[in-house]
């Protein structure tokens, strides 16, 4: 760790932290999962739509002035895997950086490796945390700047510019297309021309088929769980419950309505016949911008759809 004995270290989650503390023996913590859940690219907008998300009033707002009053030779390491939930925050974090004028040459990324491809760094045994420093590599000025630029497309409004950046790749990201292929996970989906639940909404339907379902026997679909949390599932099975394709009995099991049935069978007949909900700057199943996830053999796309 030659060079970095007094740097901040920089966590995404709790676990995250508290295990890169254990190591390093310091690590500033920011706790925000932003794979789900309204985003913008100004930040106090983007402060103001996380807080009203999570229902949390103390709000994190102190990052950036944080970093700018650090000693000006100080290192920042910034902990991120190649998960989707920490690439995220790894751009989000470029783009507070860039900010307030930290000079790149102050800037570390450690990217412990993990047992699972899609686990967060909290997910890394404290072994590999403490190589995972030893391997620690500066940040370039491509990576700054990309990593930044890739945050402010996320939270654009429109996801097309995030979308062509996934399809044709990144110098500074090579990993790109892989990475962030989660992030069609809950677009409606165009299938030879007909409208179809988003992957991970039939995945969740499927699941109620039959008979009441506790919550924790629903599914257990690694792409729903790691990248956009445990809690998801339930926020999102209540959005359906509303919607009148799920019914729940007390104490909280679920199963297929009629309705429901029928998404799943014949298809959406518009994208108001799915909850609403964010993904980066962008809200999906929105009658008046209806994205869709357009299914092209192997590959895909997000394409604005008819309103």
């Amino acid at each position: 760790m030659s060079g970095l004995e007094n740097a901040m270290h920089l966590a995404h989650g709790e676990s995250a932290a508290n295990h890169i503390q254990a190591v390093t023996g310091s690590a500033r913590c920011t706790r925000d999962l932003l794979t789900r859940g309204p985003c913008d690219a100004d930040p106090t907008r983007h402060q103001a739509l996380r807080a009203a998300y999570w229902g949390v009033t103390d709000w994190d707002t102190g990052l950036g002035p944080e970093l700018a009053a650090l000693p000006p030779a100080q290192p920042i390491v910034i902990w991120a895997t190649s998960a989707w939930s920490d690439q995220l925050w790894l751009w989000w974090t470029l783009d507070v950086v860039s900010r307030h004028d930290i000079a790149r040459e102050r800037l570390w990324w450690a990217q412990p490796r993990t047992d699972h491809p899609l686990a967060s760094a909290g997910a890394a045994p404290p072994d590999e945390l403490r190589v995972a420093v030893t391997r620690a590599q500066p940040i370039s000025d491509a990576q700054l700047a990309g990593g930044a630029s890739l945050w402010l497309k996320y939270a654009d409004p429109s996801p097309l510019a995030f979308d062509q950046a996934r399809r044709t790749g990144s110098p500074a990201f090579p990993d790109l297309s892989q990475i962030a292929e989660p992030h069609g996970y809950w677009f409606p989906r165009l299938v030879d021309g007909a409208l179809r639940l988003s992957e991970l909404d039939e995945s969740l339907l499927s699941s109620l088929r039959g008979d009441w379902r506790l919550p924790r026997k629903l599914m257990g679909d690694d792409r729903l769980m790691f990248p956009f949390g445990d809690s998801m599932l339930m926020r999102r099975l209540e959005e359906w419950v509303r919607q009148g394709a799920v019914e729940r009995q007390d104490p909280g099991a679920y199963r297929l309505s009629q309705t429901g049935a029928r998404l799943l069978a014949a298809g959406l007949p518009d994208v108001a016949e799915a909850p609403s909900l964010h993904i980066g700057g962008c809200r999906v199943n929105d009658p008046t911008a209806p994205w869709v996830r357009v299914i092209d053999r192997n590959c895909w796309r997000l394409e604005q759809g008819r309103s």
